[in-house]
């Protein structure tokens, strides 16, 4: 049980209680078998070095993202939108919006200039039905990126509610202004 909840929280992006749940499970079963044990402790550490990553990463973005080498250093080591976006953008995959939601919401607030987060954003809103919503995300893309004819027309979609499961694939070196 404790190894299915540690599954469930590493694929929920949720790192730390992944680890706590790795250790609880290296706790339970070191006396029983060793090398299970020790390999649970060695996922906790991971999972907790994982959990420290993103958080610093979240952190230290307030202030790298205001100089140019700093922030593409920043987005090559440690993106601060990991792990959201990429749940976001898989949760959407899957037909879990509402969770997607959620997840893309907070990587549009992480990184406010990214393009692909907000017409990923407006594809979830748009696939629950929820069109000025919707519009408003990919208005922001628009704003972002105005010499892009493809957000012009990935708006129009919207409109005519003609929106699939189609949405952007996150490239982070060129999400940042």
């Amino acid at each position: 049980m404790l190894s299915e909840l540690e599954t469930a929280h590493y694929f929920l992006g949720d790192f730390r209680k992944a680890a706590v749940y790795s250790a609880r499970y290296g706790f339970a079963v070191i006396r029983s078998d060793l090398a299970s044990g020790v390999k649970g402790m060695g996922r906790a550490t991971r999972h907790f070095l994982l959990y420290l990553a993103t958080r610093l990463s979240k952190c230290f973005w307030l202030f790298s993202r205001r100089i140019s080498g700093l922030r593409r250093l920043h987005q090559a080591i440690c993106s601060p939108d990991q792990p959201e976006a990429s749940l976001g953008r898989m949760l959407v995959e899957h037909g879990h919006l509402k969770f997607a939601e959620k997840h893309l919401r907070t990587a549009c607030s992480i990184s406010p200039n990214s393009v692909n987060h907000f017409v990923n954003l407006a594809s979830c809103l748009a696939l629950q039905h929820k069109k000025a919503e919707a519009i408003t995300a990919c208005d922001k893309a628009i704003e972002l990126a105005p010499n892009d004819l493809r957000l012009l027309q990935y708006r129009k979609m919207i409109e005519n509610e003609e929106v699939g499961t189609n949405i952007v694939k996150i490239d982070n070196r060129k999400n940042y202004k």
